[in-house]
């Protein structure tokens, strides 16, 4: 039987193959896309793009897009979809953003999240103000807390779904919450590989 840390290996190996099947198009996608067209602007940096699913909307929109992620198995996703031939991808993080280069930097999905103390957020405010050109704008989203959307989580007794690409394993993607603590909450998806499909 596999350890923790095995599942733990395997499973961020996976979730970025199915990412873009458990993740569908939602209503803010589109209002990301409709604020960059009231910005007018051209120069992109999408900081902590994943698997591109979004990236390549931006990309086919337009925009002239750099997009970097910490993850180098969601790049290696994003790089394969339709428009990821005019996007610079980069495996890295805030730190690799050029100065003074885009008129937008834009973190979706939650991705500010990540950032659990008040030095990380710092430098990815600092990285992305060096970042922008004078009068541009630095975007991301966050859960409200007040809603407590965990609550929800804990009660929802079904997995996300998911085919293995490949070979055509059946997933189940549970999200755990694994502690509530005074300012986090930390939860962690759990991967069940059910079986695999005959073609």
């Amino acid at each position: 039987m596999k350890n923790f840390n095995e599942m733990k290996r395997e499973g961020n190996h996976i979730i970025p193959l199915v990412y873009d099947q458990i993740n569908g198009w939602g209503k803010d996608d589109e209002f990301f896309l409709e604020l960059l067209k009231k910005l007018n602007c051209k120069e992109l940096a999408d900081l902590g793009c994943g698997t591109g699913r979004l990236t390549t909307h931006f990309s086919r929109a337009g925009y002239q897009i750099t997009a970097i992620d910490p993850n180098d198995e969601a790049i290696e996703q994003a790089r394969i979809k339709n428009g990821a031939d005019k996007v610079t991808w980069i495996v890295g993080d805030s730190s690799n953003l050029q100065t003074s280069a885009y008129d937008v930097v834009i973190m979706t999905a939650n991705v500010a999240q990540v950032f659990l103390t008040d030095e990380s957020w710092e430098q990815v405010i600092s990285d992305a103000y060096r970042a922008l050109k004078p009068g541009g704008h630095f975007i991301f989203d966050t859960r409200n807390p007040l809603a407590q959307v965990w609550e929800q989580w804990e009660k929802d007794s079904t997995p996300d779904v998911a085919m293995h690409p490949v070979t055509r394993e059946r997933l189940e993607i549970w999200t755990e919450m694994m502690a509530l603590l005074k300012t986090f909450i930390h939860f962690m998806k759990v991967l069940k590989i059910l079986k695999r499909l005959k073609y």
